[in-house]
């Protein structure tokens, strides 16, 4: 997969910086994948046309002769392997001390596609606590490591917050910052 965000300045002279891989590894052919809790909203074109029969070679039919007829998921699309997600700005609510500091929504999305309430997160690189703060909201199991004192006291006071507890729960900035994204590219 892949984060990608357009809000963060070019500072050298090579190119710009505007994504980061994100490693998906997988131990069997059994994986959790709750792609319910992650789908996106439908572009334009499938809002349009919403409900349409499938041609006998379109994947949807499955080569099938059946008059296959597709209609959108009620909850959205199938979310593609890049993430669209800003980084933090500095006035942001989640914002800390933490330099590489990554954005609650990409870690929502992360933890509940591929985990449940019994599954257990390890994050070894605990820095300003977002993974523990987002599988803790979410009510996972989880483990991680930080070596940086100060970063463990950040973490402390992160998951000691109940107010950020239930912000992040309440998924209401990632609604807000989407709606805005869209507004700004018309």
């Amino acid at each position: 997969m892949v984060w990608f965000y357009r809000n963060k300045g070019n500072l050298g002279n090579d190119w710009a910086r505007s994504h980061e891989s994100i490693l998906h590894f997988r131990k069997s052919k059994d994986f959790i994948f709750n792609i319910d809790e992650i789908r996106i909203p439908y572009n334009e074109h499938t809002l349009k046309y919403p409900v349409r029969t499938q041609a006998d070679s379109s994947q949807f039919s499955n080569g099938k002769k059946n008059n296959y007829e597709w209609t959108p998921n009620p909850l959205g699309a199938k979310p593609k392997d890049v993430l669209e997600i800003p980084i933090i700005s500095n006035g942001a609510w989640e914002k800390t001390s933490h330099p590489t500091q990554k954005p609650v929504e990409l870690l929502r999305k992360i933890i509940l596609s591929s985990s449940n309430q019994d599954s257990l997160i390890l994050d070894p690189f605990g820095g300003s606590g977002t993974t523990f703060a987002v599988a803790e909201a979410y009510k996972r199991k989880w483990i991680g490591t930080e070596l940086e004192d100060n970063y463990c006291k950040l973490i402390n006071d992160r998951l000691s917050d109940k107010n950020q507890m239930a912000r992040i729960l309440s998924c209401k900035d990632e609604m807000d910052s989407h709606k805005r994204r869209i507004q700004l590219r018309g």
